[in-house]
């Protein structure tokens, strides 16, 4: 059974995190390493930005490209990547 399925682990691992996060952090001090602490957000580098308007753009071709899964009137199961149809009997 996963953390998922257990709500007694499942309420443990978030009341401990904190707890957890904070030991770390003193850990740090007492070792005199520099914690790294941003002043933003890691996903709103330029870096990130550039390639989810990359992949974002690769996403549109395909589904313009495609079976367009909301016409499709068939029983049969379509890939919308691939264009391949499974035929069902």
């Amino acid at each position: 059974m996963g953390i998922t399925q257990n709500a007694s682990a499942w309420e443990r691992f978030f009341l401990t995190a904190p707890e957890l996060s904070r030991l770390a952090e003193e850990a740090h001090v007492m070792a005199g390493t520099p914690t790294a602490t941003r002043k933003e957000h890691h996903d709103l580098s330029p870096a990130v930005w550039t390639s989810q308007e990359e992949n974002i753009a690769r996403l549109k071709n395909v589904v313009r490209s495609s079976i367009n899964p909301t016409k499709y009137e068939g029983d049969d199961l379509a890939n919308i990547i691939t264009k391949v149809v499974i035929y069902v009997s």
